[in-house]
């Protein structure tokens, strides 16, 4: 008898701004379970779901697989206790948040999966559960493998709350193309998903069919570095050219990780943004978040991007451990010069999650504080304002 599985994302503190994980983590990973059972899919983030509706389809559940990130880690919580008092289906957390103190998530899930190479998890239990327990300690999933990039599921359309989506990011669709890094950030969650030094890419021709089959949009093409691999990102680019009608599509880099060569092809093939971090340019905090990134490279880049038509963006964190004033003035001041486009973010101490003792210390992380880091010499009003930058 086939498994019936509900995905659910945790509802959020505030709607959603940006999609990928919501696309990646939830959408893909629940198209992937669907070869192998029956799966249904909630996003609590965007929808309204009545909690008696809640109840009836945890009930019909064999499985509740949640996607966890900090900022809603007492959400998904909340979900699995629901989950457990509405019949007998098991619980499974897995994203950043358990990857990074899955000892804590396994006193509120049946099953924990602490890696972001999820999918062979999924697979298993929905074809024979029982064969996990030869991979799990106590409930705490390592690692089964990673899914061959030919084989990555593509955003199930039909599932997801395309209405919702579009809403937020009108005539977009999002495709994750990569996991893992070889830097490590201290504000990123990425090493705690894919420890290993090394880059997991979706295979050309599995991007080019999910494209294909969606024409009439513009792509955001999800990546964690797209140029750190040339001769995987020369062959998307060389498929994107060869498609019969031209797209548009945006993605993620370093600004050190780009050549005329390269920004070439990406425009040719239709790209017309690309976001690199910068996070600041104060090079002692710089340091501190282990993200150099130097002001030649920054001006090289952007010149680069500006002479091929490509729209550059850059990324930068308010609130690091230590920053004033001063340095974000001077940060925000250098790349008005360059006349770029700016997105600020709260820092998020990701950095607490592996010590801490107790869900409720994930308040934190819910940003309805956010408002109030205290940056040494900026005013209130500066900071907000910042952080409502035009995303």
């Amino acid at each position: 008898m086939r498994k019936k599985a509900i995905f659910v994302w945790p509802q959020e503190p505030y709607l959603p701004t940006s999609l990928f994980k919501h696309y990646a983590y939830l959408g893909e990973s629940a198209a992937h379970a669907r070869k192998f059972g029956d799966v249904d899919l909630i996003d609590l983030s965007v929808q309204r779901v009545h909690k008696s509706d809640m109840r009836s389809r945890f009930r019909d559940a064999d499985f509740v697989f949640v996607p966890v990130e900090a900022y809603a880690a007492r959400s998904a919580v909340k979900l699995a206790e629901l989950a457990k008092q509405s019949g007998n289906a098991k619980t499974l957390a897995y994203g950043s948040a358990p990857s990074m103190n899955p000892n804590l998530f396994r006193r509120y899930f049946d099953i924990v999966i602490g890696t972001g190479h999820w999918e062979k998890v999924f697979e298993m239990l929905m074809e024979d559960p029982a064969s996990l327990q030869d991979h799990s300690r106590e409930g705490i999933v390592s690692d089964l493998g990673h899914l061959d990039g030919k084989l990555w599921p593509h955003p199930p359309l039909d599932m997801l709350p395309m209405d919702e989506y579009l809403r937020i990011s009108p005539g977009q669709l999002e495709i994750n193309v990569q996991k893992g890094c070889f830097y490590n950030c201290s504000f990123c969650a990425e090493k705690s998903l894919v420890p290993e030094n090394g880059t997991y890419m979706r295979d050309p021709y599995n991007l080019i069919a999910f494209i294909k089959a969606n024409p009439g949009f513009d792509f955001y093409i999800d990546a964690t570095t797209f140029t750190q691999d040339r001769g995987w990102a020369k062959e998307v680019c060389e498929r994107l050219s060869s498609l019969d009608k031209p797209i548009r599509w945006k993605t993620v880099t370093r600004v050190d990780q780009l050549d005329n060569e390269i920004i070439g092809l990406m425009r040719s093939s239709g790209c017309y943004k690309i976001g690199f971090g910068v996070e600041t340019m104060a090079g002692r905090l710089q340091q501190k978040i282990r993200k150099n990134v130097s002001a030649d490279s920054i001006e090289e880049g952007v010149n680069l991007l500006n002479r091929h038509g490509i729209t550059p963006r850059a990324f930068l964190i308010l609130g690091i451990p230590g920053q004033t004033a001063r340095d974000v003035r001077e940060t925000k001041s250098y790349l008005d010069s360059l006349e770029t486009e700016q997105r600020w973010k709260e820092y998020v101490p990701f950095e607490r999650i592996p010590s801490m003792s107790d869900i409720e210390q994930f308040a934190e992380f819910e940003r309805n504080t956010h408002k109030f880091h205290h940056i040494p010499g900026l005013s209130k009003e500066e900071y907000v304002s910042l952080l409502e930058t035009k995303r």
